[in-house]
């Protein structure tokens, strides 16, 4: 859940980096968003879930209310997040995204190109290239 104050931001963010995407009116998630997604999930379980979410809004609010140190709810959840983090890091070095093979063939080898995603989206390379 998000609070108010942060919808607009956090929607415009994730479209900028395109994990989503507008439809008709409608927001869905992009091939790179629904990787990004599985790699939370399987990494970040904890961290990923409406219970999370719902429980350091309430640690916010006492925070707010002054009944709770900020240090300490950092501190509380920074610990066991920076082993989990540190295991993430290590597991997806090795993540490799297959490529995708496209239907248009490349103009100097004959190959089909394969779609590749980068910083801006989809783009189309030849396969030969991609090796290197």
């Amino acid at each position: 859940m998000l609070r108010p104050s942060t919808y607009s931001p956090t929607i415009t963010t994730i479209l900028e980096r395109r994990y989503i995407e507008k439809e008709q009116k409608k927001l869905k998630p992009t091939d790179l968003g629904k990787i990004v997604n599985k790699l939370l999930t399987e990494n970040f379980t904890d961290i990923v879930n409406v219970e999370f979410t719902a429980q350091i809004e309430d640690e916010f609010d006492q925070i707010a209310e002054g009944k709770v140190q900020w240090k300490k709810i950092i501190k509380d959840f920074y610990d066991p997040f920076a082993i989990v983090l540190e295991k993430a890091e290590k597991d997806l070095e090795h993540v490799e995204i297959k490529d995708e093979v496209s239907d248009v063939p490349c103009d100097k080898c004959g190959r089909m190109m394969v779609i590749k995603y980068g910083r801006y989206g989809k783009f189309l390379a030849c396969p030969r290239i991609s090796r290197m």
